[in-house]
């Protein structure tokens, strides 16, 4: 999954990064600390992209390591208008029925094959966390 708002916000956070260490080390006249600076923060950003923070939601791999399965059925779907890799990633309303629990609606997004896009009706497999039923996952 790709979180856009962490991504923005690392690219904020490394932009602010390089605005200060330009301020701070002053390039031209201390060229060895601006670089070893510079090295730490694309370094750092490289390491939180590559690691999953930037692009995977925590509770993302939380649900998906200690969630609660169930079957649920597919109410709506709307585009969000992103694509991944041909991909649509959708907006899915769910009627989510897990094992003595009572139904309850939630939405979803999530990136389903361009070539099996599901349709209202269909049932598919989910992790749900529950302590917090809203949060839930496709798998």
């Amino acid at each position: 999954m790709i979180s856009l708002r962490r991504i923005f916000f690392g690219m904020g956070l490394y932009a602010a990064y390089i605005f200060a260490i330009i301020a701070l080390a002053e390039p031209r006249r201390n060229p060895t600390l601006y670089i070893v600076l510079l090295a730490a923060g694309s370094a750092l950003f490289l390491w939180a992209m590559f690691s999953g923070w930037l692009t995977t939601p925590g509770n993302y791999r939380r649900i998906k390591a200690n969630g609660v399965e169930a079957q649920a059925t597919i109410l709506a779907i709307s585009d969000t208008g992103v694509t991944i890799n041909k991909n649509p990633y959708v907006k899915l309303r769910l009627r989510v029925q897990p094992m003595g629990m009572m139904a309850y609606e939630t939405d979803v997004k999530a990136m389903v094959s361009r070539i099996a896009i599901p349709r209202p009706g269909d049932g598919v497999r989910v992790k749900f966390d529950p302590n917090k039923p809203e949060d839930v996952i496709v798998m």
